[in-house]
């Protein structure tokens, strides 16, 4: 039978705020698990105890934040009017149906003005520690991602440079393994115009008589490419993204200090490995850290195998390692590959 007209609005109900929210859902799995009151001791330095006015809960801004990294929200403004109109997440910070949230200005200035990046850290190794009592932390694989930071160079003074081959062989396997997934799922491969060890798709010629004797000389002769320096910093790359942007940058990667000591005593393996292996060690790649016992770089695809690996023997779903840093991504969709082409592509001459 059909109902028409519902439109029960303004009415006044007595309910408990505990029953609106699901017994399944995420933010009581989180608020059960997590004691936010250790926050309290890393922040209480950062307050005056006996002047100014109350402040707003320093545990609710944290909270906003976490809330907005979850359910993947865009800006800080966003987040205040989500909070403000969901039950769940009012239940989360402590609110009442009728009680004011915190203004999205007010997160954004805290976290400006008044915690310190000591005390960012600080939380964040208490958020791992925890993570690791629970037993779901391992260091034993570490995984490192980098950033441009813009250098105090100028881009017209510069010179040609003679740098060895073998320092861009890891990006070219990699281009190379990228190939050969886009051309498995029938799209072009990418092609780099500066590369000069990459020769441009052209068509199908006859094949080369040229002995793979010849061809294996050839390969080991061509040592050196050119590339573009700076005078002012020559530690830094020619940072290329677009059409018309063009500058110079160097290649952070920011370690913790486990990490940091980790690839240390790493290296000293090495060195004692060298030694034990003498003639044997490659030593092509001396200067990489990333290679197996015979010094021999590691493949590609090594971080991705591993990682299909791990998530068969906790028995989780198929995924690839790719998606965990773009989860929102819809790959399919042509304008946005085009757009992401042109915006995105990147390529630094070491």
């Amino acid at each position: 039978m059909l109902e028409r007209g519902k439109m029960e609005r303004g009415v006044f109900e007595i309910v408990d705020t505990e029953s609106l929210v699901p017994p399944e859902h995420l933010l009581r799995k989180i608020d059960a698990a997590v004691d936010f009151t250790r926050i309290y001791d890393m922040v209480e330095p950062l307050y005056c105890l006996d002047n100014g006015r109350p402040s707003i809960d320093p545990v609710v801004l944290f909270k906003m934040v976490l809330i907005q990294h979850l359910y993947g929200l865009p800006s800080l403004r966003r987040t205040a009017e989500e909070v403000s109109a969901n039950m769940c997440y009012r239940w989360f910070l402590g609110y009442r149906l009728q009680e004011e949230t915190p203004h999205f200005s007010t997160i954004s200035y805290n976290f400006r003005h008044r915690f310190t990046t000591e005390t960012v850290d600080q939380i964040f190794a208490w958020i791992l520690s925890e993570i690791a009592e629970a037993g779901y932390l391992s260091p034993s694989v570490v995984f490192v991602d980098g950033t441009h930071i813009k250098a105090n160079a100028n881009t017209k003074k510069q010179i040609k440079a003679e740098i060895p081959v073998a320092a861009k062989h890891y990006a070219k396997e990699l281009m190379e393994e990228v190939n050969q997934d886009r051309e498995a799922h029938e799209k072009k491969p990418f092609f780099d115009e500066d590369d000069q060890d990459c020769d441009p798709p052209v068509a199908r010629k006859k094949r080369d008589n040229t002995s793979k004797k010849k061809l294996k000389r050839r390969k080991k002769e061509a040592k050196m490419k050119t590339v573009t320096k700076s005078v002012t910093d020559p530690d830094s790359g020619l940072f290329v993204k677009g059409d018309h942007k063009r500058q110079y940058s160097r290649r952070d990667l920011p370690l913790c200090p486990y990490t940091h000591q980790y690839f240390l005593n790493l290296r000293n393996q090495q060195l004692r490995q060298m030694q034990i292996c003498g003639a044997s060690y490659d030593q092509r790649y001396l200067d990489f850290v990333c290679v197996d016992q015979m010094g021999t770089i590691l493949q590609p695809d090594y971080v991705s195998q591993k990682f299909q690996q791990l998530l068969q023997k906790y028995e989780l779903r198929p995924i690839r390692f790719h998606d965990l840093r773009h989860p929102y991504v819809k790959h399919t969709t042509k304008k946005y590959n085009s757009e992401k082409q042109k915006t995105q592509a990147t390529k630094i001459e070491d």
